[in-house]
């Protein structure tokens, strides 16, 4: 089964999935309460005197309901294999995402939203990842330099793969969902493309 087959029958999967009520206001409940904690940490950042950067964001600490704690790398690998989006080498994200977004353009605004939500949540994900290879606990390999070095390095590859298609989904969110625009009214993210 092609790459482009296997997506095509995942996102059929997930449209079923996403088209039985109760699932969707799960989904809802979870988004709102997503949005609710970003507010929180905004809230707490303001009044703490901490300014946040457009081009750095502000450290998303691990979420427990959307990813397990865990500090040994093969979960942490089995994980991302899980997370990936599978779009091919670096250089080809940006045609991938323009490819995704006319095939969503092709089912509605809403469509689009809802995708754009979904790589929104893609990028919290990743994030949540570089939380947990963060604090991957060593201290059991430093008797050994190689043990040691293996898993530093072991680290340093999937905090690469990982940060690549972190950083660019989130370039690409930020050109066309930007988070805010000169007449917004609220925090909440506008993601239509009419």
């Amino acid at each position: 089964m092609t790459t482009n087959a296997r997506c095509e029958k995942q996102r059929a999967a997930k449209e079923r999935w996403l088209a039985d009520p109760e699932v969707l206001e799960r989904q809802r409940l979870l988004g709102r309460q997503r949005a609710e904690r970003q507010r929180e940490r905004k809230r707490a950042a303001k009044a703490e005197g901490k300014i946040t950067s457009v081009a750095f964001p502000a450290p998303v600490a691990v979420d427990p309901d959307r990813v397990a704690i865990t500090t040994s790398v093969s979960d942490i690998r089995a994980e991302i294999q899980g997370w990936r989006l599978e779009w091919g080498r670096d250089s080809d994200f940006s045609r991938e995402f323009h490819r995704e977004l006319e095939r969503s353009k092709e089912y509605g605004s809403k469509s689009v939203d809802r995708w754009m939500r979904e790589l929104d949540d893609h990028v919290r994900h990743g994030r949540d990842i570089l939380t947990m290879l963060k604090n991957v606990d060593i201290s059991p390999f430093c008797r050994s330099p190689t043990g040691a070095r293996d898993i530093f390095f072991q680290c340093m590859e999937l905090t690469h793969i990982v940060l690549t298609e972190v950083t660019a989904i989130s370039v690409k969110l930020d050109e066309y969902a930007p988070p805010t625009s000169n007449c917004a009214v609220s925090n909440a993210r506008s993601y239509t493309l009419d």
